[in-house]
């Protein structure tokens, strides 16, 4: 990657960086792109990775009267048919952690049995046993069944639950699939 396409790419994903500290953010890079590639290599599949620039498996939808959009991205994921998704400031144009008073749930919508979570979805981070506020700004993630509905709740807007659908992919893999239809099939 040229340095210069390299330098907007780090500042995308990290907007503290700068001239004076872009160097630690380089080796921190390639020290990271060494890792990738020796997973690769090796077969370990990295999962949950945030998506760069470009990232042509990445979705948005906007969460209405907010600044705040939700992604969902492969991250590793799709042979488990699930999506990564965060909170992704499109002021600031960054990532960011669970915005305060915001969170996540199952919609009522979904299929029984398909998406059964008792109370409010937890991120990666969360689950792994990590106080809010002690992983980086903009780390936090979760991961979703595709074609599973999700509601965003806010404690500002009370009655106001925005829900949205998660994207589901095609798999070349199950061929044709039949589709049942009413009554006695002739």
């Amino acid at each position: 990657m040229p340095k210069e396409d390299r330098h907007k790419m780090i500042k995308f994903c990290h907007p503290e960086a700068n001239d004076g500290n872009m160097q630690q953010f380089i080796e921190r890079y390639d020290k990271n792109a060494e890792q990738q590639r020796l997973m690769r290599e090796s077969g370990v599949r990295a999962t949950g990775m945030k998506p760069l620039p470009g990232d042509s498996s990445l979705f948005t939808v906007r969460i209405p009267n907010s600044c705040y959009l939700i992604r969902m991205w492969d991250g590793g994921m799709d042979r488990f048919a699930q999506y990564c998704l965060d909170f992704y400031d499109s002021h600031r144009q960054v990532p960011v952690n669970l915005p305060k008073g915001y969170s996540l749930w199952p919609a009522a919508a979904n299929i029984p049995g398909a998406f059964t979570v008792a109370g409010p979805l937890a991120s990666w981070e969360t689950d792994m046993g990590f106080a809010p506020g002690s992983f980086p700004e903009g780390e936090e993630k979760w991961s979703v069944p595709e074609g599973v509905y999700i509601t965003v709740k806010r404690a500002d807007r009370p009655g106001e639950d925005f829900t949205f659908a998660v994207p589901r992919r095609q798999h070349a893999d199950l061929g044709a699939i039949a589709q049942p239809v009413r009554g006695y099939a002739p």
